[in-house]
C-alpha cells in the first residue's frame, strides 16, 4: 500500500503541476527540449545512441529511487552520478565538440544549392570517370561543418568545370587518391582524406574509397559520390548508408532531391520537411524533458512564508481621501517552492483596494485575492485580517475643521 500511495501521490503532482504550467516554465521546458533534441540527433550520427538511452535509463531509474525512497539504489547512485559529468566529458570529446557545433551554426551557413550548370557538368565528368574506371570521390556540403572530419588537401577555391575535374582525378596526378569539396559552385579543396568507417561490415566488405565515403556521412550530413576504380561503378552515400546507382538519370535524381531537401527555395518547405522527418525525436526530447520537469517539483517540497503586506487604495474622487484605517497591518500567507520564495521581492508585493464611489463615513472592506499584486507562481493560503475599516473624510471639511482648530488655539 505504501508503493500504492507513493505512486498516486507522484500522480497527483504531476497533473497538478501540469495544469500551473507558467509562461518561465514553458521557455524552461522549451530550452531543455532543445538541448535533449540536440544530443539524440548528434550522437545518432555518431553511433553513440544506445550510450545516450543507457544513461537515460539509469537516470529514470535513479528518479524512481527517490520517489519510492529505495535507499540502497539511491545511495549507489549518488555516488555514481557525483562524478557522472567528468565521466561524460572524457568518454563523449567529439560528440561534445559536434553538439557544441549544433547549436554555434545557427543562422550562420552561407552554403546553398549548386546551380543547374554546375550538377550536369559534375554528372558529365562523373558518367566519363565512370566509362574509364577511374576512381573519384566527390563531396557535397550539407548544413554541416566539414573541415574538423578532413585531413591534408589543398586548397583551390575554383569553379566547378569538366577538365579540372578529369584533371583532379587523372591516375598520372598526385591529387588522384583523395576527394574533392564541392560548396556552392566552388572546388574549395581536392586531395582531401576522409576519416573511414570502423563498421565491421564496411571494412570487410568495401575498398579504402567507399570506407572513406561511408565514414564522412556518419559524421555529417554531407553526401558523397564515389566512382569505383575497379568496376566503374557510381555509389553515393549519404546518412551512413551506400546506395548504388543504376543510371545517370539516377543518379540526377538524387541529387536533386538532396539539393532540395537540405536548401528548398521555399525556407516553409525546408521547415515542413525537417519536422517530417525528426518528429519522432522532437516527441521524444519533449516528454523526456516533461518527466525530469515533473520529478524536479514533485521533488522540491512545498513551503509557505507570510509577509506584510502594505494596502493602496485608489479610486477615490479628488475631494475625498483616506483619513486612516484599521488595522493597518495585513498579513498574508503564500505558498510555493523554495525556489520561488528565493526569487521574490517583497516590496514588489502590494494590495490594492478600489475605494470607487465611497463618500465620507466609516466602511467595512473584504480584502480577496484579486486584489493582492504577486507573482503567479506563488499562490495565496490565507489574507488576516479578511476585512479592514476605512474612515473616509471629505478634504475641504477636514481642511476647514484644521483652520478653525488652529484659529481657536
Amino acid at each position: 500500500m505504501l508503493i500504492l500511495d507513493v505512486l498516486l501521490r507522484f500522480i497527483n503532482t504531476c497533473v497538478a503541476t501540469l495544469e500551473r504550467i507558467s509562461i518561465k516554465d514553458f521557455f524552461d521546458i522549451t530550452i531543455m527540449s532543445t538541448i535533449v533534441f540536440a544530443v539524440f540527433v548528434v550522437f545518432k550520427k555518431t553511433r553513440s545512441l544506445p550510450i545516450v538511452f543507457g544513461i537515460l535509463a539509469l537516470g529514470i531509474l535513479y528518479v524512481f529511487s527517490i520517489v519510492f525512497d529505495l535507499q540502497l539504489t539511491h545511495t549507489i547512485f549518488s555516488a555514481f552520478f557525483s562524478m557522472f559529468l567528468v565521466v561524460i566529458a572524457i568518454v563523449f570529446q567529439k560528440e561534445l565538440k559536434r553538439l557544441f557545433e549544433f547549436f554555434g551554426r545557427f543562422g550562420f551557413s552561407t552554403i546553398h544549392a549548386p546551380q543547374e550548370e554546375t550538377i550536369k557538368i559534375i554528372i558529365h565528368a562523373v558518367q566519363i570517370l565512370s566509362k574509364e574506371k577511374t576512381g573519384a570521390l566527390i563531396a557535397f556540403a550539407g548544413k554541416e561543418n566539414l573541415k574538423r572530419h578532413l585531413e591534408g588537401g589543398i586548397k583551390l577555391n575554383g569553379k566547378v568545370s569538366l577538365p579540372i575535374l578529369l584533371s583532379i582525378f587523372n591516375a598520372k596526378t598526385p591529387g588522384h587518391d583523395g576527394a574533392v569539396i564541392i560548396e556552392n559552385n566552388i572546388i574549395r579543396r581536392f586531395a582531401v582524406h576522409f576519416p573511414l568507417s570502423e563498421s565491421r561490415k564496411v571494412i570487410s566488405k568495401y575498398g579504402t574509397r567507399h570506407r572513406a565515403a561511408i565514414g564522412l556521412s556518419e559524421l555529417t550530413d554531407a553526401l558523397i559520390l564515389v566512382v569505383s576504380e575497379e568496376t566503374g561503378r557510381i555509389s553515393i552515400a549519404h546518412n551512413k548508408k551506400l546506395v548504388k546507382v543504376g543510371s545517370v538519370n539516377g543518379l540526377e535524381n538524387i541529387l536533386e532531391e538532396f539539393f532540395q531537401r537540405k536548401f528548398p527555395k521555399k525556407q516553409g518547405d525546408f521547415y515542413i520537411g525537417w519536422l517530417k522527418r525528426n518528429i519522432f525525436p522532437l516527441a521524444f526530447s519533449i516528454l523526456i524533458t516533461l518527466f525530469f520537469w515533473v520529478f524536479l517539483n514533485f521533488q522540491t517540497s512545498m513551503i509557505q512564508r507570510k509577509f506584510t503586506i502594505p494596502i493602496q487604495f485608489g479610486g477615490l474622487q479628488n475631494e475625498y481621501v483616506v483619513e486612516n484605517y484599521t488595522p493597518e497591518n495585513v498579513i498574508v500567507v503564500f505558498s510555493g517552492r523554495a525556489t520561488e520564495f528565493k526569487l521574490l521581492n517583497p516590496d514588489s508585493l502590494q494590495i490594492s483596494v478600489d475605494l470607487k464611489n465611497m463618500k465620507t463615513g466609516r466602511y467595512k472592506v473584504y480584502l480577496k485575492e484579486n486584489q493582492v499584486k504577486k507573482p503567479a507562481d506563488l499562490s495565496i493560503v490565507n489574507i488576516e485580517p479578511a476585512n479592514i475599516s476605512v474612515n473616509i473624510e471629505n478634504l475641504k471639511a477636514t481642511e476647514q475643521k484644521l483652520e478653525k482648530t488652529t484659529g481657536s488655539n
